[in-house]
């Protein structure tokens, strides 16, 4: 098992990382105080010496007292054995809370009394007949009626007195509810309402009605002629006492009544001119990128964005780029990954970026504090997004971005990481052709088997064909990680006797590496750049080629 799969394993047993490969480094080396474990891992010896208390409050380590203190791992075995003997106690509590609950529900199931009645089913077809029907539901009515209508139904029940059964049903104590959507042109039908009827501006994708009655009854249309005909046949509604229907339907509509505004806040915005608060379903992805864009395009002060990858933003980079010349301060939290290494450099320049590792399946713009468009890729069936300046909504998924934003790691720690994997990669693929070249025999990546049967993987492999016996691992180091990679390739040079191990890198090397790389039998290979570099690692082949 190599020394990374070991460290995977170890997190099974309730290990994070950073504990498994201290654990497994002490285990290892033996005692050793802070400052050789800092080296190791290139910290602060103060940030070491915490994660050892740390180890050692879970003990995970022990101390040894003296000049300086030194930690040392547990007993491997007995640190396994007490994780598995918590695991085996939660276990049995729950077995034993299992027994807890079955035996509880099977006596309250025996209480449990049978439907009396199938629920049942009924299409009605015609005008005329779902408004006789709607009337018979009021007079039923005890407790509550829910409406969704459109704002032409909503004129036709007004014109056959529905409107006036309704507020008569409020009066009695009932609570009543209308949806509905609520326009310039219908503020007379409205306003007649609102004596004793609750109504909420609701925005409707398509022509629909939706009654539900004291949760006995429901009745629902999906498809129908909007006109204001009151005869026509186009009009079909189903209605049903099905408990579990009546229960969806009532989801559905608190779900929107939470998130309409006021009529009456919307009335006072249409008669005073200021927009009003509400909550508009996006239907395609046209007036998606258009309603984006002209909330960017009327920005002022703050832009914060969440998106998954920086090329599904809906605007060019260019464009996001002026807008924050003009003094806004705009925050992107999104993956940054090789393939947008460069657009989120270039990007970094003017606007705040934070990667976020858990991908982000969603998109979500917040401008000025007062607007909000949200997607989610499942929301496709029903719509593409949904755009609000409803204040609510808007302190919301505000919020929610502040959580998001705080877990974000700044984008410049992850493009530094990123251009030394780059430049890795590259600098593999320059050697890899050039030995080619040369006739060697190469492997990238390539695995080598030690005397102890252990195999041990390297970027490259690289054999000569009269000598396959007699190998190279390559590695390609960042700048500044010469030290722990030396450590890490200590056991692989020990196992490895007949093959020749390189560390090549263009960042500096200190004597006391030196020192250790010839301890260990490493060759290190260092240049300012990488043709330089190359040309010493074929300069180093040809010797050993030699020997």
């Amino acid at each position: 098992m190599t020394l990374e799969r070991l460290v995977e394993r170890l997190r099974d047993f309730g290990f994070t990382r950073d504990e498994a490969e201290i654990f497994v480094f002490l285990l290892r080396a033996g005692p050793c105080p802070a400052s050789v474990v800092a080296r190791r891992f290139e910290i602060s010896r103060m940030k070491a010496y915490r994660a050892l208390k740390e180890l050692e409050e879970k003990g995970l380590v022990h101390r040894i007292m003296g000049r300086p203190v030194r930690f040392v791992a547990a007993p491997l075995k007995e640190t396994l054995d007490r994780y598995i003997d918590e695991v085996r106690g939660k276990l049995e509590r729950l077995e034993e809370g299992e027994r807890e609950i079955t035996e509880s529900w099977e006596r309250l199931s025996r209480r449990v009394e049978p439907s009396l009645e199938e629920p049942r089913f009924r299409i009605f077809q015609g005008r005329q007949q779902i408004y006789d029907l709607i009337q018979k539901m009021g007079e039923r009515a005890a407790k509550e009626v829910i409406v969704l209508t459109t704002a032409n139904d909503l004129t036709r029940l007004s014109l056959l007195g529905i409107d006036d059964d309704l507020k008569a049903l409020a009066r009695r104590g009932a609570q009543v509810r209308v949806l509905t959507p609520v326009f310039k042109e219908n503020l007379g039908d409205v306003e007649g309402l609102l004596d004793g009827v609750e109504v909420r501006s609701a925005s409707l994708p398509a022509p629909m009605r939706i009654v539900v009655v004291d949760d006995n009854e429901a009745l629902t249309t999906v498809a129908m002629d909007d006109t204001m005909s009151v005869t026509t046949q186009d009009d079909t509604g189903l209605w049903t006492n099905a408990s579990s229907y009546i229960k969806a339907m009532k989801v559905f509509l608190e779900a929107l009544w939470g998130m309409a505004p006021d009529a009456g806040a919307v009335i006072e915005s249409i008669k005073t001119g200021r927009e009003p608060q509400e909550i508009r379903i996006i239907t395609t992805r046209k007036v998606f990128v258009e309603t984006f864009s002209g909330m960017i395009e009327r920005s002022e002060s703050t832009i914060d964005m969440v998106v998954e990858h920086i090329r599904d933003l809906p605007v060019s980079l260019r464009f996001l780029m002026e807008r924050a010349e003009r003094d806004l301060r705009i925050r992107l939290l999104t993956q940054v990954d090789i393939e947008s290494l460069n657009d989120v450099k270039a990007v970094s320049e003017s606007v705040v970026v934070k990667h976020r590792v858990v991908s982000s399946e969603f998109m979500l713009v917040i401008v000025d504090d007062g607007e909000v468009v949200l997607r989610l890729p499942g929301w496709r069936v029903a719509g593409y997004a949904v755009w609000s300046n409803l204040k609510a909504y808007v302190d919301t998924m505000s919020q929610v971005f502040e959580d998001y934003w705080g877990e974000g790691s700044p984008a410049e720690e992850v493009i530094s990481n990123l251009v030394g994997q780059k430049y890795r990669s590259e600098t593999l693929g320059i050697i890899r052709d050039a030995l080619k070249n040369a006739g060697w025999i190469v492997e990238s990546p390539g695995y080598l088997k030690g005397k102890s049967g252990a195999t041990h993987p390297f970027s490259l492999v690289a054999r000569r064909p009269g000598a396959p016996d007699e190998p190279m691992g390559i590695e390609v180091l960042p700048e500044g990680k010469v030290f722990g990679s030396l450590i890490e390739h200590s056991v692989k040079s020990s196992d490895l006797k007949s093959a020749t191990i390189f560390l090549a890198t263009t960042g500096k090397i200190r004597r006391e590496e030196i020192e250790l790389a010839e301890l260990y039998g490493i060759k290190l290979i260092q240049a300012p750049e990488v043709r330089l570099l190359v040309a010493k690692m074929l300069n180093e082949a040809h010797n050993l080629e030699k020997s």
